[in-house]
């Protein structure tokens, strides 16, 4: 039942987690996501973010895999967690329109993998590019890594592919969420071709 309930301000205070805080509060259940849900979303596209750490990092992949139409975000075992307040923040209510799965890595692969999803790693090494790339399967887990360090070996080896994003030598990398961006939007534009 909705409900809404006026609080005093010294408690109001305590509840929120912001110093300027909007002068509404929200208290909702959490959705339940599995990875049955997933894998009955026919041809979408999903993204799967490895020891990702960065709570504004996760909230603008979220904006973004709604933006181009990505059917859920996958998180590893030792990603931040999808409802920590800032991750909440930066999505701009997108993180209620996305399912979104906490679940160790090797599980998911081993489920995707047998579903006939197709893998493909962003890693700046690869030699195959975004530009190069047609992104024409059916079902693809874009696989994205942590800020610092990108993909673990373990999760490179599960790769069927591996891409990088062209960008000037000068620059080192993009920012993980820049990146996934990118990605997302390539395989948007290939599928409405």
């Amino acid at each position: 039942m909705d409900e809404l309930t006026v609080v005093p301000d010294v408690l109001f205070r305590e509840l929120v987690t912001t110093t300027s805080p909007s002068p509404v509060l929200a208290a909702a259940a959490m959705p339940v996501v599995t990875i049955e849900m997933l894998l009955a979303r026919q041809g979408a596209t999903l993204v799967l973010c490895e020891n990702l750490q960065d709570p504004g990092n996760l909230g603008t992949i979220i904006r973004s895999a709604l933006a181009f139409d990505a059917g859920a975000l996958i998180l590893s075992h030792g990603s931040v967690d999808a409802f920590n307040p800032k991750v909440v923040r930066s999505a701009m209510g997108g993180l209620f329109q996305l399912p979104i799965l906490s679940i160790d890595l090797e599980i998911a692969c081993r489920h995707l993998k047998e579903a006939g999803y197709i893998f493909l790693a962003f890693s700046p090494e690869a030699k195959i590019t975004t530009s190069d790339y047609p992104f024409t399967e059916e079902k693809v887990i874009l696989l994205v890594g942590n800020e610092g360090n990108g993909l673990t070996e373990r999760a490179e080896a599960l790769a069927d592919v591996k891409i990088s994003i062209p960008q000037n030598p000068a620059v080192e990398s993009l920012n993980v969420a820049v990146a996934t961006s990118i990605a997302l939007y390539a395989r948007a534009m290939a599928q409405r071709r």
